[in-house]
């Protein structure tokens, strides 16, 4: 048998999302039945090996690459941060978002020095128009595009008119310091917020923030929600307009989707009188717990039945389930086992 060789190039995250502390990429491939060589939080290799799936080629990249490679068909998929994808989005560029993966979750947010009066995006850029004010930023698109939505903007501004961005180009530089007033987006390289307690001038910063205790060390508030982002699973274009890929790509997709659900899920299996079976469907259904069937085993007079429960309505839907006729619900996951007597006991 021939080995088989690569079907899809796949870009994985280094960097944050593939953190323990975020619910790491790693983990989540692991998850999804892929033993990958390479791979480990904090010692990836530039090319890990998928080694139980040959028909996958995967590289490690940094996520604000990938979207360009997408695009360009150098990638065939990634995981990258919903964030990076829309910075891209707005310049042109156009990738396919497969499925949310639900982790890495991060809010890019505005915020200002402590001390400033500064409450909002609205009163930054109306500063604007009585002194310069210099705003720091990975995101100079997203910001760009937050700057100009405003009222404020098109009031002082207009509807075309766009913030002067400082790239580090010298010519630039020259004008930014002649200018007395207006707003000038500069382009971070990370560690955005130190700009703000250097001395460098910067007056606010757009940033990525999972817990907020970078900004309260450079002394800094959030003053407003830029964006919402989350890791998600993407895929070039080119690449879903061909079929061998395009099958590949959805096996992957659909692996991953099932660990987003079963993280998501509780898998429950109870008893209760065939009589009362159909109602137990009834509610099963008519609450959206369950979209199918669930699985049934009927003998003597009782039935067992096997389903999954979201977890976001985990303890209503026990309960539900016990108050019209079902006992002793087992949870597969954690050993839990919930008992009609015990609910009526608890009851009187």
């Amino acid at each position: 048998m021939k080995p088989a060789t690569p079907i899809i190039k796949f870009a994985l995250p280094a960097g944050s999302l593939n953190n323990p502390g975020r619910g790491n990429t790693s983990q989540l491939l692991s998850d999804a039945g892929y033993n990958i060589d390479g791979y480990e939080p904090g010692k990836e290799s530039m090319r890990p090996m998928f080694v139980n799936d040959k028909e996958i080629e995967a590289f490690v990249d940094r996520p604000q690459n990938m979207p360009v490679s997408l695009s360009e068909g150098v990638y065939d998929l990634a995981i990258l941060g919903s964030d990076w994808a829309r910075e891209w989005e707005l310049a042109g560029i156009k990738i396919g978002q497969m499925t949310d993966l639900d982790y890495g979750r991060a809010t890019i947010v505005l915020a200002v020095k402590s001390e400033s009066p500064v409450g909002n995006i609205e009163q930054l850029v109306e500063s604007s128009r009585s002194t310069l004010v210099r705003l720091s930023t990975e995101y100079l698109l997203i910001a760009a595009n937050s700057v100009t939505g405003t009222d404020a903007w098109r009031a002082a501004y207009g509807t075309t008119a766009k913030p002067l961005f400082d790239t580090r180009i010298m010519q630039r530089r020259a004008i930014i310091e002649r200018m007395a007033a207006g707003l000038v987006i500069s382009e971070s390289f990370g560690k955005t917020e130190v700009g703000a307690i250097n001395g460098s001038g910067i007056d606010a910063i757009v940033e990525n923030t999972q817990t907020g205790r970078s900004l309260t060390e450079a002394i800094l508030k959030p003053v407003g929600t830029i964006f919402n982002s989350t890791a998600c699973l993407y895929a070039s274009l080119s690449a879903l307009g061909e079929p061998a890929k395009l099958e590949k790509i959805g096996q992957v997709a659909t692996l991953l989707m099932g660990v987003v659900k079963g993280r998501n899920s509780e898998y429950v299996s109870f008893n209760v009188p065939e009589e009362r079976l159909q109602c137990i469907v009834n509610y099963l259904i008519l609450n959206q717990y369950t979209a199918k069937m669930p699985t049934v085993s009927v003998f003597g007079g009782n039935a067992v039945v096997s389903t999954v429960l979201p977890k976001g309505e985990y303890p209503k839907a026990i309960l539900g389930l016990l108050g019209i006729g079902a006992d002793d619900i087992v949870n597969i996951r954690t050993g839990q086992i919930v008992a009609r007597r015990q609910y009526a006991r608890a009851g009187k």
